[in-house]
């Protein structure tokens, strides 16, 4: 067994394979995995932990030597003794939290019903629809054909209609713009790279694209997970929260900001793209009689805001 190399956009990072596999390997038990949900609950709580008998009796294992074996082979990776009690590690909530999410469960994906909503499409600016499946909610346009697929696990669904999983879907997506913005991975905290303009890409997603270049796309693409996100530079941009205050009149949400400034929106934007290597650009952003130019560098980081 070989360690990884760092992504190439197709794995995960830097970490050794063996170890991936090894710890992998510890869920495999069934009894493991309830040692790591119980003490996940506990320490996402209230942040400390359970005795060994107090743990042996919420897990439900009689044998004590048996428990302990188990305990032996999380150590390390799953959680930790300090202080009488067992405490889980971070490697534990993440996996209790994608257990919660539905991540490995069922493939069934709930509803399959069709919802229209007030979303507009960037292709073309006309009323989007919404569909769940395989766990992907998916905006449609019936006018221009654009889809966009956002996952989403059967956990954040079970409990919402199509609108509720938007408004949550969204909003997860435009904080991972605005982490990407940063060069932050969402998914894995890795380093998130950005590239513009994709014309070739955008030409073969935006219906229309040809025809009107104001358009600018960015692709997002993490260098340690396959996380990455296809977005117009002007939705990534529009999350920095001085832009989403000048078109929301103060106090808005990111919601509101790149609802302004998408297609048919209350804010008139114009992006200028200036060069390509590297990339440069500008926003022209008009709201309620107000002008503000946005300049912004190859990494779509915020260089200068000019009002007027």
């Amino acid at each position: 067994m070989t360690d990884s190399p760092t992504r190439t956009g197709d794995g995960p990072g830097p970490a050794p394979w063996d170890a991936i596999e090894e710890a992998f390997s510890k869920l495999g038990d069934e009894t493991r995995l309830r040692i790591i949900l119980e003490l996940a609950r506990i320490s996402n709580a209230s942040g400390g932990g359970l005795s060994f008998s107090e743990l042996r009796d919420r897990v439900g294992v009689k044998d004590s030597g048996r428990f302990n074996y188990h305990l032996d082979k999380l150590k390390g990776t799953f959680l930790e003794h300090r202080d009488g009690e067992y405490v889980a590690r971070y490697p534990a909530r993440a996996v209790t939290s994608s257990v919660a999410a539905g991540t490995f469960g069922s493939a069934e994906s709930g509803d399959r019903k069709v919802a229209e909503h007030d979303k507009r499409c960037y292709g073309c600016g006309e009323q989007l629809q919404l569909k769940y499946e395989d766990h992907t909610l998916w905006t449609a346009c019936p006018d221009c054909g654009l889809m966009d697929g956002y996952p989403a696990p059967p956990g954040a669904h079970s409990d919402r209609s199509l609108d509720e999983l938007w408004a949550a879907v969204s909003e997860r997506g435009l904080a991972m713009l605005n982490l990407a913005r940063q060069g932050i991975c969402i998914e894995c905290w890795g380093p998130m790279a950005a590239e513009y303009p994709n014309e070739e890409l955008a030409s073969e997603r935006v219906p229309g694209y040809d025809d009107d270049r104001d358009r600018v796309f960015v692709t997002l693409d993490c260098e340690h997970c396959p996380n990455g996100r296809f977005s117009p530079l002007r939705s990534v941009v529009g999350t920095h929260p001085d832009i989403v205050s000048f078109v929301t009149d103060d106090g808005g949400s990111r919601r509101q900001a790149i609802r302004a400034l998408n297609p048919g929106g209350s804010a008139d934007v114009e992006t200028t793209l200036h060069a390509t290597d590297p990339a440069t650009a500008t926003l022209n952003i008009e709201s309620d009689g107000e002008k503000l130019t946005v300049t912004v560098d190859e990494n779509c980081a915020v260089e200068e805001f000019d009002y007027r």
